[in-house]
């Protein structure tokens, strides 16, 4: 009973692991899942964040105005510098309503060109993403763990072509 009890013991381990423990990680995309997820979430934000802001932009801009053509009312100002500060009034609020607008766009244009200009400063392609840098981390531990040995942890003479001071994983790179 007891040496039955024993082997039971000794396959029980083995048997109760589960098939998808074994199954491969996908090293490619690790963060692309979730920086996409937050795209998506945040497209709704922009409309929502735009309106208020919009509503807090007009309010400003009411303010302003009564407050600069008070001030002209109050110096009794003429004809002319009424309509020239009106144009100077509309111009800039004009500018400013027009980048308030475009602002969700602008963003995700500096961004992208932010990842093409990481993308040729690295040398690597212009799909430049959130996970690549865990990707070239990935390559990196690939090459150690293909490079060495249990016999031989590690090499440190001339075989690589360097110096044996040189550093082990700068020579994989």
């Amino acid at each position: 009973m007891k040496t039955v009890l024993l082997r039971f013991g000794a396959v029980l381990p083995f048997a109760s692991i589960s098939p998808a423990a074994f199954a491969e990680i996908d090293k490619g995309g690790v963060l692309n899942e979730v920086s996409d997820r937050f795209l998506t979430e945040s497209s709704n934000w922009a409309t929502t964040i735009t309106d208020h802001a919009s509503w807090l932009f007009w309010t400003l801009v009411v303010i302003s105005m009564v407050w600069t053509f008070g001030m002209m009312a109050l110096r009794k100002a003429d004809i002319g510098e009424f309509f020239a500060e009106f144009t100077r009034f509309t111009i800039t609020t004009g500018f400013f309503w027009w980048l308030l607008i475009n602002g969700p766009g602008f963003a995700m244009d500096i961004i992208n060109s932010l990842r093409n200009i990481a993308a040729e400063a690295s040398g690597l392609p212009r799909g430049l993403n959130p996970s690549t840098p865990i990707d070239i981390a990935f390559d990196i531990i690939a090459k150690a763990a293909s490079s060495y040995s249990i016999t031989s942890p590690m090499v440190l003479s001339d075989n690589y072509g360097g110096r044996s001071s040189d550093n082990y994983l700068g020579r994989l790179v």
